[in-house]
C-alpha cells in the first residue's frame, strides 16, 4: 500500500509486511511495517529505524517457549534445549530465562541452529553466556551475548546448572502458537558442545526467551 502525505513534495509512504520492505535507496522514503508495528525511513543506503514498537520478548514475533515446558529444575549433567522460531531476521543480545524457586550455583546458556529435520543435533553452537550466578527466586536473568543475528528459521535454545535446585517458569503469557519443542543431552557443566551434539526427548524444558537488539 502506498500514500503520500500533504507535505511538500508528497513524502513517499509504503507499508506492509516488514519481509516484503524493499531495498533502501531512495532517500526520504518511510515504510511502516505492519507486523512488526515499527517506521523506517530510507537514508539511501539502509532503513533507519525512527519509531514503533515491537516486543522485545517474543515468540514468533513474540518468542516465547510454551506452557507444557513450566517449573523443569536443572539436573546437573544434562542440558535442556527448548525450540523455537524466528519469521524476520532479527539481531539479538540476550537469552533469558525466568527462576521460579529458590536458587544456588550457576548457570550457563546457549543457542543452537537447527540441526536435522526439527531437532538440533549437529546444529552449530551461534551463542554462548555463563557461567553466572542464579538469581534470586520469581526474578528474570538476562545473560548477555555477543550480537548474533538470526534468519528465519528454528532454532534453539539450551540451558544448563552446576546445582539441582531452582526452576523455570514462563516469561509472561504462554500461548502455544507453535508446537512446544524440548531436548536433552548429556553434558559436564561447562562449555557448550559445538556442534550440538545426538539429543533424546526431553519432557518439560526451561522457559526461555531472547531479547531483539534490532530488526534486523
Amino acid at each position: 500500500m502506498r500514500t503520500r502525505a500533504s507535505s511538500p513534495g508528497g513524502t513517499l509512504i509504503e507499508s506492509g509486511l516488514f519481509a516484503n520492505r524493499p531495498a533502501a535507496g531512495i532517500v526520504g522514503r518511510y515504510y511502516y511495517a505492519t507486523d512488526v508495528y515499527y517506521l523506517f525511513r530510507d537514508n539511501g543506503v539502509t532503513w533507519d529505524i525512527i519509531g514503533g514498537y515491537f516486543r522485545r520478548y517474543f515468540n514468533n514475533i513474540d518468542i516465547l517457549v510454551h506452557a507444557d515446558m513450566i517449573s523443569a529444575v536443572f539436573v546437573v549433567g544434562v542440558v535442556r534445549l527448548s525450540r523455537f522460531e524466528v519469521q524476520h531476521t532479527i539481531t539479538i543480545d540476550q537469552l533469558i530465562y525466568n527462576v521460579g524457586a529458590g536458587s544456588a550455583g550457576n548457570v550457563r546458556m546457549g543457542i543452537y541452529a537447527q540441526g536435522g529435520a526439527d531437532i538440533p543435533d549437529g546444529g552449530a553452537l551461534l551463542a554462548e553466556a555463563g557461567p553466572v550466578a542464579q538469581a534470586a527466586a520469581n526474578t528474570p536473568q538476562f545473560l548477555g551475548i555477543a550480537n548474533t543475528r538470526l534468519t528465519p528459521g528454528a532454532y534453539w535454545i539450551g540451558i544448563q546448572g552446576d546445582n539441582a535446585v531452582g526452576s523455570h517458569i514462563r516469561l509472561g503469557h504462554a500461548i502455544p502458537v507453535q508446537p512446544a519443542r524440548s531436548q536433552t543431552f548429556n553434558q559436564a557443566f561447562g562449555a557448550f558442545t559445538n556442534p550440538c551434539p545426538a539429543t533424546i526427548a526431553g519432557g518439560a524444558g526451561p522457559f526461555v526467551a531472547v531479547r531483539i537488539l534490532s530488526i534486523p
